[in-house]
């Protein structure tokens, strides 16, 4: 299986905090880092274990969860690039499928998969 596309440095950089490592002591890449972040009263809880390509995503507004989603084996993970002032996510789920996770300016998140051919 390839490495991702983002790197440890990338996710740093877009959540602009540092992970909690499960295992501290063990390297990113083979670890599970969570990165939560507040934007403007909008809780993310981002958790990746890259080798397994596993990832957990909780969205929560006045303590209330607004979305979730779990996702055992993922394609990659991409940092979006280009726009000042933007932090974004872009997880290729399947084939098909792939999920906008924007951090910043406000939290958003899209979802899409492709038709039939």
């Amino acid at each position: 299986m390839n490495e991702l596309t983002a790197t440890e440095l990338d996710l740093l950089s877009c959540f602009a905090v540092e992970p909690t490592l499960r295992d501290p002591g063990v390297p990113w890449a083979h670890n599970s880092a969570t990165y939560d972040v507040d934007v403007d009263g909008s809780v993310v809880s981002f958790t990746i274990e890259p080798s397994n390509r596993e990832l957990k995503l909780t969205i929560r507004r006045a303590g209330q969860r607004v979305a979730e989603l779990t996702a055992n084996s993922f394609t990659d993970l991409q940092v979006v690039e280009g726009q000042p002032g933007r932090d974004a996510l872009e997880v290729q789920l399947s084939d098909r499928g792939w999920l906008l996770l924007q951090v910043r300016p406000t939290v958003e998140l899209i979802q899409a998969h492709g038709g039939p051919d």
